[in-house]
């Protein structure tokens, strides 16, 4: 469990520090962070936790696509969804699709 705590500490540390770095480079670039989807992980929902808390801390929008958007575990969905009913990384074309209407969804929202 220490090991773990220092993994997601790391992280997390790491992620601000890139954060603070890209938006410092890039002052009036448009950014915003995608989470990874769900999958059965030790730790992922802490992990999940950090990124949006070290985000919200930087201004960063988040779309959280653990929540369900992305059904990795479905086999169906995957059929659909993903470059093949085995694949549980790459999206297809209808995948990416359905990833940009959940982003323009969260740009309404960031903007309101």
């Amino acid at each position: 469990a220490e090991r773990e705590d220092y993994s997601l500490r790391q992280f997390s540390d790491s992620l601000d520090v890139m954060l603070k770095r890209l938006s410092a480079r890039c002052p009036d670039a448009a950014i915003g962070f995608v989470t990874p989807w769900k999958v059965d992980r030790p730790c992922f929902q802490e992990t999940i936790y950090e990124i949006k808390r070290v985000c919200r801390n930087n201004g960063i929008p988040v779309l959280d696509v653990s929540t369900g958007v992305i059904r990795v575990n479905d086999p169906e969905f995957r059929r659909v969804y993903f470059q093949g009913e085995n694949d549980t990384a790459h999206l297809n074309d209808k995948g990416h699709n359905l990833l940009a209407v959940s982003y323009t969804h969260l740009r309404a929202h960031e903007t309101t």
